[in-house]
Protein backbone atom coordinates (compact mmCIF):
# COMPACT_ATOMS: atom_id res chain seq x y z
CA UNK A 1 0.00 0.00 0.00
CA UNK A 2 2.61 2.47 0.65
CA UNK A 3 4.38 1.79 -2.40
CA UNK A 4 1.29 2.64 -4.06
CA UNK A 5 0.50 5.49 -2.16
CA UNK A 6 4.30 7.39 -2.95
CA UNK A 7 3.46 6.46 -6.91
CA UNK A 8 0.34 8.65 -6.59
CA UNK A 9 1.62 11.12 -4.73
CA UNK A 10 4.08 11.58 -7.52
CA UNK A 11 1.31 11.06 -10.59
CA UNK A 12 -1.62 12.68 -9.87
CA UNK A 13 -3.07 12.26 -12.83
CA UNK A 14 -2.68 8.79 -12.40
CA UNK A 15 -4.38 8.76 -8.98
CA UNK A 16 -7.17 10.63 -10.41
CA UNK A 17 -7.70 8.23 -12.83
CA UNK A 18 -7.43 5.13 -10.85
CA UNK A 19 -10.40 6.80 -8.40
CA UNK A 20 -12.22 7.22 -11.66
CA UNK A 21 -11.96 3.65 -12.78
CA UNK A 22 -12.34 1.87 -9.93
CA UNK A 23 -14.89 4.28 -9.20
CA UNK A 24 -17.38 3.88 -11.85
CA UNK A 25 -16.43 -0.04 -12.96
CA UNK A 26 -17.91 -1.21 -10.62
CA UNK A 27 -20.96 0.25 -10.95
CA UNK A 28 -21.11 -1.66 -14.12
CA UNK A 29 -22.49 -4.51 -15.87
CA UNK A 30 -19.65 -6.85 -17.61
CA UNK A 31 -20.98 -5.88 -20.49
CA UNK A 32 -21.12 -2.33 -20.00
CA UNK A 33 -17.67 -2.12 -19.03
CA UNK A 34 -15.82 -3.45 -22.13
CA UNK A 35 -17.36 -0.31 -23.56
CA UNK A 36 -16.51 2.14 -20.61
CA UNK A 37 -12.37 0.87 -21.08
CA UNK A 38 -12.26 2.35 -24.43
CA UNK A 39 -13.30 4.99 -23.30
CA UNK A 40 -10.82 8.52 -22.99
CA UNK A 41 -11.79 10.88 -19.84
CA UNK A 42 -9.59 14.08 -19.73
CA UNK A 43 -7.83 14.29 -16.38
CA UNK A 44 -9.91 17.65 -15.88
CA UNK A 45 -12.86 15.85 -16.26
CA UNK A 46 -12.37 13.75 -14.14
CA UNK A 47 -11.23 16.29 -11.29
CA UNK A 48 -14.75 17.98 -11.61
CA UNK A 49 -16.22 14.26 -11.22
CA UNK A 50 -14.51 14.00 -8.28
CA UNK A 51 -14.84 17.16 -6.63
CA UNK A 52 -18.52 16.48 -7.83
CA UNK A 53 -18.24 13.31 -5.71
CA UNK A 54 -16.35 15.08 -2.78
CA UNK A 55 -19.09 17.74 -2.16
CA UNK A 56 -21.56 15.14 -2.46
CA UNK A 57 -20.20 12.68 0.46
CA UNK A 58 -18.59 15.67 2.61
CA UNK A 59 -20.64 15.39 5.94
CA UNK A 60 -20.05 11.55 5.40
CA UNK A 61 -16.24 12.16 5.19
CA UNK A 62 -15.82 14.93 8.04
CA UNK A 63 -17.44 12.16 10.21
CA UNK A 64 -15.33 9.24 8.91
CA UNK A 65 -11.89 11.51 8.47
CA UNK A 66 -12.38 14.11 12.26
CA UNK A 67 -14.11 11.84 14.33
CA UNK A 68 -13.73 8.31 13.77
CA UNK A 69 -9.84 8.61 12.54
CA UNK A 70 -9.25 11.16 14.85
CA UNK A 71 -7.67 13.67 12.51
CA UNK A 72 -5.87 16.01 14.87
CA UNK A 73 -4.43 13.35 17.03
CA UNK A 74 -3.30 11.94 14.41
CA UNK A 75 -1.46 14.92 13.13
CA UNK A 76 0.31 15.87 16.27
CA UNK A 77 2.05 12.23 16.64
CA UNK A 78 2.73 10.81 12.71
CA UNK A 79 5.01 12.93 11.47
CA UNK A 80 5.25 10.65 7.94
CA UNK A 81 3.31 11.96 5.13
CA UNK A 82 2.72 8.04 4.00
CA UNK A 83 2.27 6.79 7.15
CA UNK A 84 -0.84 9.40 7.83
CA UNK A 85 -1.84 8.42 4.59
CA UNK A 86 -2.00 4.79 5.35
CA UNK A 87 -3.33 4.98 8.24
CA UNK A 88 -6.17 7.07 6.98
CA UNK A 89 -6.76 4.39 4.05
CA UNK A 90 -7.28 1.64 6.30
CA UNK A 91 -9.71 3.35 8.34
CA UNK A 92 -11.74 4.49 4.75
CA UNK A 93 -11.59 1.04 3.93
CA UNK A 94 -15.22 -0.17 5.60
CA UNK A 95 -16.90 2.19 4.04
CA UNK A 96 -14.91 3.09 0.71
CA UNK A 97 -13.69 -0.77 -0.18
CA UNK A 98 -12.82 -0.33 -3.84
CA UNK A 99 -11.00 3.05 -3.71
CA UNK A 100 -9.84 3.23 -0.35
CA UNK A 101 -6.32 3.85 -0.92
CA UNK A 102 -6.90 6.32 -3.82
CA UNK A 103 -9.59 8.42 -1.69
CA UNK A 104 -7.15 9.03 1.37
CA UNK A 105 -4.43 10.17 -0.94
CA UNK A 106 -6.66 11.92 -2.78
CA UNK A 107 -8.38 13.67 0.76
CA UNK A 108 -4.75 14.43 1.69
CA UNK A 109 -4.04 16.05 -1.60
CA UNK A 110 -7.22 17.92 -0.90
CA UNK A 111 -6.26 19.29 2.30
CA UNK A 112 -7.33 17.33 5.98
CA UNK A 113 -6.91 20.30 7.89
CA UNK A 114 -9.34 22.02 5.11
CA UNK A 115 -11.77 18.90 4.99
CA UNK A 116 -11.42 19.04 9.32
CA UNK A 117 -11.70 22.79 10.34
CA UNK A 118 -10.64 23.21 13.71
CA UNK A 119 -13.58 24.47 15.79
CA UNK A 120 -12.40 28.46 16.58
CA UNK A 121 -12.22 28.94 20.61
CA UNK A 122 -14.33 32.69 21.49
Amino acid sequence: MERLIKIYLKNENFLYSTWYSKSNIKCLKDTEQSKFKNDLILPNKIREEFNKWLKKNYIELQRIVCCEFKYYEKKETIEDTIELITLLAICLKRDFETTYIELATLLFLYGLDRLCPKKKNN
